[in-house]
């Protein structure tokens, strides 16, 4: 049931037409006006200065750890496309020599001869300690066990 309705049926008069009623005839406008949000300065909580000063530094540090985050970020997508333009180079490069190492093959093939791959390269190396910058006896048998047979 509206409110004109229930009016009419406790024994009141009949409203006026929302046209015909004048602002201050209007149901609302005799309603108290509504509660502020804000409170008075008096009432307002105490805030501890030590507690303002450890929110004060607690922003500052969240701002420097956010700059530090974001240039950490920026730093890692441009790693990132170092190492990624870096492992294009390599397989590049491996490419280049398989695709050489076929053709040497097929060419070897074509004239009738055998292709013999290139050998891994070794280095075998020593140090010997003489005694206070003298050479070692020993050094010449050495020099001679590695060198390669006659």
């Amino acid at each position: 049931m509206s409110w004109p309705a229930r009016l009419l049926a406790e024994g009141g008069e009949a409203p006026l037409s929302p046209v015909s009623m004048s602002p201050l005839d209007h149901p609302i406008a005799d309603a108290p006006p509504a509660p502020s949000t804000s409170l008075p300065a008096s009432t307002m909580p105490f805030v501890p200065e030590s507690v303002l000063k450890k929110r004060k530094t607690q922003e500052a540090l969240k701002a420097k750890r956010d700059a530090a985050d974001a240039e950490r970020t920026k730093k890692a997508a441009a790693d990132k496309a170092e190492m990624i333009k870096r492992a294009e180079t390599y397989v590049k490069e491996y490419t280049t020599a398989e695709n050489d190492a076929i053709r040497l093959r097929r060419e070897a093939k074509a004239s009738g001869s055998y292709y013999v791959p290139e050998q891994p390269k070794l280095a075998f190396v020593i140090r010997i300690r003489g005694e206070q910058a003298e050479l070692p006896a020993r050094e010449s048998s050495v020099a001679a066990a590695f060198a390669p047979a006659p």
